[in-house]
């Protein structure tokens, strides 16, 4: 009998160490920049550079300074969002083992005029990805960005406004 609750209590301890994981923390980057340029020069070169990455806008409003662009596939996830090509964009918290079936992005630019020849960019993207399993499909999870594509995004306009 000793041995049985023995056996159960190691075995309860065990599952247990095996399910903890370490807290997640969301990966940090800078996604805002200040330009020494005019607002609309900035702005001028923002729409080529979004033009030339193959965004599809939803709303541009210069008067604003908003831009967002409507969702566009990122790389597949995969199983437990394992995908090298995906994890370059994004990172999924999970906790259990799952599939992905699709992954996708939308980005909001804010335009900001600080003074007349100052003017700040903000890039933050929203990440999704499909849930297929078995039990649960068409799901879509929030993710969290990398900051490659706010990278990208505003070293393209860095390049443009030399």
């Amino acid at each position: 009998m000793r041995k049985v609750v023995l056996f159960t209590i190691l075995l309860i301890g065990f599952i247990g160490c095996g399910c903890a994981s370490t807290p997640f923390t969301p990966p940090t980057f800078n996604n805002q920049r200040e330009f020494q340029q005019s607002y609309d020069a900035t702005w001028t070169c923002l729409m080529r550079v979004m033009a030339e990455k193959d965004y599809d806008f939803k709303i541009v409003e210069k008067d604003s300074g908003i831009i967002t662009t409507e969702w566009m596939g990122l790389p597949n996830p995969g199983s437990n969002g394992n995908s090298q090509e995906f994890r370059k964009y994004a990172v999924i918290q999970t906790w259990f083992p799952a599939l992905w079936g699709a992954a996708r992005v939308s980005v909001k630019i804010y335009v900001i005029k600080n003074g007349e020849e100052l003017t700040t960019v903000k890039v933050t993207t929203t990440m999704q990805a499909l849930e297929n399993n078995i039990s649960k499909t068409g799901q879509w999870y929030e993710c969290y960005s990398t900051g490659n594509i706010e990278t990208n995004i505003l070293n393209g306009l860095s390049e443009c406004l030399r």
